[in-house]
């Protein structure tokens, strides 16, 4: 188990291990500062093939601790270089892992460096470099010849795909991507169609239209675009929806819910933990329902945890839940 993090105070990094113990618990956290001062991304993987998994991280450089079974000792792979993600990956398809990463030397040069490891030897550095600003890893086989290739994707109106050539170089591809305001993008690759060529999905964070996209790989470097969802589907949070007070009590509890269908007729459902309907009602728009924590029979209720379901649009709710405490009401 790995973790990363700043000590704000002193602007130092650290990362810690805690090796687990086989019986839901994990031994006390061993921490290790950082050679450099700045900490960008984590990979895992056994490097030198003694069966033990191996950390590679990239701060100023790219620095490996290698485990020994009760410890880690260190290798700077890559000299200081402002060094972004990294992938820990069989680049070159010979059985080991290999590291690659991408380093940003101002304006628009990204580096990419490909770390061929070689056993015994540490890692032998090849470097490339492209006009393409400096963005998050990540790696698929996107041609279909069982070696992996590179997308890249910043934020923004462009992505870098890198296709590996076999001899540690890679063949560029800038893709054209729509710009709709998004604050951060995040993507994935897999496989959405029934081709063997993996295709790669987008989402674009507070963007008002056009939240995700699946762009359609067709196994040469082009990609179809395609908007899943043309409006923004992110969901307000519960508490702005459905807000229950005062929670936990004895003496009953007033719902306060804002509808987006203010014109229409909703349902608000209250259920007991084992999914049984204790009562039904309908509201409209914003308001306040006052439940005395009885069912549609007027019985009361013992106490527990009930939950709250409201349909709002067609196909989508908004939950909640109270808390009745143990006094017989």
């Amino acid at each position: 188990m790995l973790t990363g993090f700043v000590e704000i105070s002193t602007n130092r990094v650290f990362w810690c291990y805690m090796y687990n113990l086989g019986n839901g618990q994990f031994s006390v956290p061993t921490y290790t500062q950082c050679v450099y001062s700045a900490y960008s991304g984590l990979a895992v993987g056994d490097f030198n093939e003694d069966n033990l998994d191996d950390v590679a991280f990239t701060i100023s450089s790219i620095q490996i601790y290698y485990s020994t079974g009760t410890g880690f000792y260190n290798y700077e792979a890559l000299p200081a270089s402002h060094c972004g993600g990294i992938l820990a990956i069989d680049f070159d398809q010979d059985g080991d892992i290999d590291l690659v990463t991408n380093a940003w030397e101002g304006g628009s040069i990204n580096h990419h460096y490909y770390l061929e490891n070689v056993p015994g030897n540490g890692f032998v550095i090849h470097d490339s470099y492209y006009e393409h600003y400096m963005g998050t890893l990540s790696s698929a086989d996107l041609n279909n010849d069982s070696y992996p290739d590179i997308v890249c994707t910043l934020g923004g109106s462009t992505f870098g795909v890198y296709i590996n050539l076999h001899n540690w170089t890679m063949e560029q591809h800038i893709v054209p991507f729509p710009f709709y305001g998004e604050h951060h993008q995040k993507s994935c690759l897999a496989l959405f169609d029934d081709d063997p060529f993996c295709d790669i999905a987008i989402a674009r964070d507070t963007a008002p239209e056009n939240n995700l996209t699946i762009l359609y790989n067709d196994g040469s470097g082009n990609f179809s675009q395609t908007p899943v969802s043309i409006h923004d589907e992110v969901i307000p949070s519960i508490t702005n929806r459905i807000q229950c007070y005062p929670n936990p009590s004895q003496q009953g509890f007033d719902i306060s819910y804002d509808i987006p269908n203010k014109q229409g007729v909703s349902q608000l459902t209250i259920y007991n933990l084992r999914g049984q309907k204790i009562l039904r009602t309908e509201v409209h728009g914003s308001g306040v329902f006052h439940w005395d924590g009885r069912d549609a029979m007027q019985n009361k209720l013992p106490s527990g945890v009930y939950l709250i379901k409201i349909d709002t649009l067609p196909g989508q709710s908004t939950t909640g839940s109270v808390s009745k405490s143990g006094v017989n009401w």
